[in-house]
């Protein structure tokens, strides 16, 4: 048995892509959110399991939950081509 309990902000992952992740996580009744392209945007939505950001939008959002007090929703933070 799976349990999640705390949220996950994933950076961009280019060998994993979203949609792979939603066919995974979909049985766990887990939610995955993007922010990248048109995609995504604003706040976190509260159902969000994983939100798969580059890291723009990964910076902006972060910042959002900070103004709204809600970083503590946030259970882990990976970030890929940091490099870049």
């Amino acid at each position: 048995t799976i349990e999640v309990s705390d949220k996950a902000l994933n950076s961009f992952l280019p060998l994993l892509p979203p949609e792979h992740l939603e066919s995974l996580l979909q049985p766990m009744n887990m939610h995955v959110c993007r922010f990248y392209g048109s995609q995504g945007g604003g706040t976190l939505p509260k159902d969000t399991s994983i939100a798969v950001c580059i890291i723009e939008k990964a910076n902006s959002l972060i910042n959002r939950l900070l103004e709204e007090s809600r970083l503590s929703e946030v259970g882990i933070i990976v970030i890929d081509e940091l490099h870049m």
